[in-house]
């Protein structure tokens, strides 16, 4: 954190955080002093961290339970939605983890569907989308089963 010293006899007393952590967020008071006066803000500073997305396992047997693992990694705040699709439809029956933190303050969690694939799922779309209070829009990625 850095407070541009020179800017201050300009009325400008902006703090400056470069390389930003999830330890810097909180609350921030500005307090400025003018002869007897004295006047201050409280700021509060959000940190958001982008989970990164990766599937576990396309590897399936053919008429059997198969489990496919969707995992969310280094995100902040925890709160997060993972949902399953095939074909662009909500599957119903995937379970979701409870985000586990890391030891810099982001979190990780796994999602887990059970399928029984068919012959007519071979060149279906399956998708886990994630939905994060970092994100614009959804996070999503595609695939497609591998057969053994």
């Amino acid at each position: 954190m850095s407070l541009n010293v020179e800017s201050l006899d300009h009325g400008n007393a902006s703090l400056y955080v470069s390389s930003v952590t999830i330890s810097d967020r909180g609350m921030y008071v500005c307090t400025v002093k003018y002869s007897a006066e004295r006047k201050e803000k409280e700021i509060l500073f959000k940190v958001f961290a982008r989970p990164l997305l990766s599937i576990q396992s396309m590897k399936v047997q053919r008429n059997t339970k198969n489990t496919l693992t969707c995992k969310a990694t280094g995100f902040y705040p925890p709160d997060i939605l993972i949902t399953w699709y095939i074909k662009g439809e909500v599957l119903r029956n995937y379970l979701m983890g409870k985000p586990q933190m890391y030891n810099d303050g982001t979190y990780q969690v796994d999602s887990n569907v059970t399928i029984t694939p068919t012959i007519d799922d071979q060149n279906q779309i399956f998708s886990c989308r994630v939905q994060h209070d970092s994100l614009q829009e959804p996070l999503q990625e595609d695939f497609q089963l591998i057969y053994e």
